[in-house]
């Protein structure tokens, strides 16, 4: 069984206490999110709902009020 490749995403830094970094790939749907434990990939996301997260006010609220328990995160590194 071959191995899915993650998409390469380029993360753009942000000014956040809790995200430190975003990006999107609209080609697959993922959402890319750098912590300051690692970057985390979260498939299935729309580019409106991510487009949301990097409107808002607060990233890390947004976070865990819209995404995290929604997307699965599985991190890349």
């Amino acid at each position: 069984m071959e191995k899915k490749k993650e998409p390469k995403i380029e993360i753009t830094a942000a000014k956040s206490s809790s995200i430190t970094g975003h990006g999107y790939d609209e080609k697959t749907s993922t959402m890319a999110l750098q912590f300051k434990t690692g970057i985390y990939h979260y498939p299935g996301v729309t580019k409106k709902e991510y487009d949301e997260l990097v409107a808002a006010k607060s990233l890390g609220k947004h976070f865990f009020a819209n995404i995290k328990g929604k997307f699965t995160g599985k991190k890349i590194r």
